[in-house]
């Protein structure tokens, strides 16, 4: 990262300063562009900021395809989660972030880059961010403590160059006021003192095992399935051979108090994916062994159906 702690605002979560982030690099009216598959909530906030909405490919093992950038855009700001995808999980090689900063300069179009599960990479080393790489300037980095902690602390920062930063701080006033200080300084305390860097490293072990856990058990269960974000983070991602009766296979997981969601929520560019979003994490490890072999039987079931 580039930044020191004049170019750091803390928000009330990540959402939040993706809106703010919304509301800084564009106007009603203005276009701006998205993934697809991405992140649904991502989509509302721009909704609500009134603004015109592209979606570019972001389905292979790079994540976002910049090779399908457009040539000519009139577009205010590119949002994306190039660290790991979501929800596919591909994650952007150097050459291709250096391409795509390019790109941004040559039209001016702002990056906004959401760091989504960058601390829980199980294959190799974190790639240097798009923020750190501009040197601070034409990215907005936005990140919270949602996963590496717990989503109920509602801790989340949005880092912008300095010629910004007032206006986004006065966006939060405007929408929320201050972000309650007990907790920041609480966690203050527990990153100088060493804890939050002991707690990354036993949970990015134990998610990884977890991981590989679920990884193997579906590849026995549902070999004609397809799994994406085997690498990183804390979901799965599993999609059908087949078109499959969503609803049905929800209802029918939901009357086994298991949640997941519909990959179709994911896609909004009109492709027809059928396939289940996965969580790994909220579970102690009888309760997801016997959760996952029930929802790979459901899966089966409705297959076949």
């Amino acid at each position: 990262m580039s930044c020191d702690e004049h170019n750091i605002l803390i928000t009330a979560g990540a959402q939040q300063a993706l809106f703010v982030a919304a509301k800084l690099v564009a106007r009603a009216n203005d276009t701006v562009l998205m993934e697809t598959p991405g992140y649904p909530r991502l989509k509302q906030a721009l909704q609500l900021c009134q603004l015109a909405i592209q979606h570019l490919d972001a389905s292979s093992a790079n994540g976002l395809d910049t090779n399908g950038l457009p040539a000519i855009t009139k577009a205010k700001a590119l949002f994306l989660t190039p660290g790991h995808q979501y929800p596919l999980g591909g994650i952007m090689p150097l050459a291709n972030r250096l391409a795509l900063l390019d790109w941004a300069r040559q039209h001016a179009v702002w990056l906004v880059e959401d760091d989504y599960d960058s601390e829980f990479q199980y294959q190799h080393r974190p790639i240097a961010s798009l923020q750190g790489l501009a040197g601070g300037e034409g990215v907005l980095f936005v990140g919270s403590f949602s996963k590496t902690l717990f989503p109920g602390l509602r801790l989340g920062y949005l880092v912008a160059p300095k010629s910004v930063i007032g206006q986004a701080a006065a966006i939060v006033q405007a929408l929320h006021g201050d972000v309650p200080l007990l907790p920041q300084a609480t966690l203050a305390d527990f990153i100088s003192e060493g804890h939050f860097g002991r707690h990354l490293r036993k949970m990015r072990r134990f998610y990884q095992q977890r991981k590989q856990q679920a990884i193997q058990l579906v590849i026995e269960l549902l070999p004609n399935c397809r799994l994406y974000a085997q690498d990183a983070g804390l979901h799965l991602v599993l999609e059908f051979p087949e078109p499959i009766d969503e609803a049905a296979l929800l209802a029918a997981l939901s009357q086994q108090h298991i949640k997941a969601q519909p990959l179709s929520r994911y896609c909004f560019d009109g492709k027809v994916r059928s396939g289940l979003v996965l969580g790994i994490a909220n579970h102690n490890d009888e309760e997801f062994n016997a959760a996952l072999l029930q929802l790979c039987h459901l899966c089966r079931r409705a297959l076949h159906a």
